[in-house]
């Protein structure tokens, strides 16, 4: 048996079954070692307002263990480096990809030198490419990978491989034969959907994994917003930005390049704020955590 500290006795709530709690009136109380207690209770903070609170009692190499879970409030998913990180990663994701869904038809109808003068079957046979690419990452690829490096690494991984993916894009006008252009465009493309599709779903475990799953609703309520604030910004930027750059005659990378290049730099600075993650993110949390004493103290920290 393990003993129970005095000081938990008021929350063992004595109304749900008061004839098994009748020796709480002793200093400690006797719990057997594979049984695990949840209980609540309200509170009353300095302006009057309640909040529920979940406790949970457990078994331990070092005895009962005390687990405390608060209700997420707005402002504290947005104030928390550990859940906010996740979030900001989800709308800048989200404004990058609309960005170069925007540029893509609209660059490939330009007339050479500038863009590769197609028509809009041809786009849509590229697309298409792109699409049963991302399929077969999403069902096959993204499962194998993210078994072995975990989703964190990977959305970091995958940001890199975006950078370039997106630059190459516009180089595929400067191939004079036809079928260089479409190789050109197909490896941006293929590694865009590989890299897109990897990260948005690396980053909804990054945001499930950021708080308990109690409050996964608001987190992701939160992430959606952020997403689509990014779907609104990012096809007025990226309209403007490229309408910009390819009136006139402005000479590299100022040019038809330039918003291709601005997209890199987006993707490299979600590189580096992934990087702040600490790596217990790709771990869901629990009520009751069995992650060693080093990653506890990590995640507080962030």
């Amino acid at each position: 048996p393990l003993r129970v500290p005095s000081a938990l006795r008021r929350c063992m709530c004595p109304r749900s079954s008061p004839s098994n709690y009748s020796d709480l009136e002793g200093p400690d109380v006797i719990a057997s070692h594979r049984e695990v207690i949840e209980l609540s209770e309200t509170n009353h903070s300095e302006r009057g307002e309640k909040q529920t609170e979940l406790y949970a009692l457990r078994s331990g190499g070092d005895g009962l263990k005390e687990i405390r879970s608060p209700s997420l409030r707005i402002s504290q998913a947005l104030t928390t480096k550990g859940i906010v990180v996740p979030l900001i990663l989800y709308g800048t994701l989200a404004f990058l990809f609309i960005i170069l869904q925007e540029l893509l038809p609209l660059w490939a109808l330009l007339e050479r030198p500038q863009g590769l003068d197609w028509e809009s079957a041809q786009i849509g046979t590229l697309q298409a490419i792109a699409g049963i690419i991302l399929l077969a990452n999403t069902a096959f690829l993204f499962p194998f990978l993210c078994k072995r490096v975990g989703p964190l690494r990977l959305f970091q991984y995958a940001a890199l491989v975006t950078c370039p993916a997106v630059v190459l894009l516009p180089f595929a006008a400067a191939v004079t034969s036809a079928a260089g252009q479409w190789a050109v465009a197909i490896v941006s493309q293929a590694m865009t959907s590989i890299s897109g599709g990897t990260m948005f779903t690396a980053v909804f475990l990054l945001i499930n994994n950021s708080v308990l799953p109690s409050s996964a609703g608001t987190v992701n309520g939160i992430g959606q917003t952020m997403a689509g604030i990014g779907r609104a910004v990012g096809p007025f930027l990226g309209g403007r930005m490229f309408s910009w750059s390819v009136s006139g005659d402005r000479d590299f990378p100022l040019n038809q390049y330039f918003s291709f290049l601005f997209m890199g730099v987006v993707s490299v600075c979600m590189w580096f704020l992934a990087r702040s993650l600490p790596p217990s993110a790709t771990r869901p949390r629990t009520l009751v955590s069995d992650t060693p004493e080093s990653d506890r103290h990590s995640d507080l920290e962030a």
